[in-house]
């Protein structure tokens, strides 16, 4: 019975380490966060021009999905995303990460129109 125990402590200890259990939200200010953004994008398309099915790229991916801002307040980045989205990547990949990539920008594309 204390082993049951010792694992479910364990267990709960890494499950709030895992969750960030801490006492304040890490934030950023949301002009510095849709910069981050574009800069996200700019990796993003920086690894799928290298190899566009990479973990790298991947990666990249996930990062400037995690970096959300509200495209009307910050227009001027969200047009910049958008260029770099159009100039660099649209059209120029094929298999399952492009077409992510792809269904994730024009899903933003709406949002920017405000559709």
């Amino acid at each position: 019975m204390t082993m049951r125990w010792w694992r479910g402590g364990l267990l709960a200890g890494l499950f709030a380490f895992l969750t960030g259990c801490s006492s304040q939200p890490l934030s950023m200010p949301v002009d510095v966060l849709a910069q981050k953004r574009v800069e996200a994008m700019t990796k993003l398309a920086d690894e799928m021009a290298k190899n566009p099915n990479s973990v790298e790229s991947s990666v990249a991916f996930d990062e400037f999905g995690n970096l959300d801002f509200d495209p009307a307040a910050h227009p001027e980045e969200a047009r910049t995303i958008l260029e770099i989205y159009d100039t660099r990547i649209k059209g120029k990949y094929k298999g399952e990460f492009a077409q992510q990539v792809q269904g994730a920008l024009e899903l933003y594309r709406r949002r920017v129109k405000g559709k």
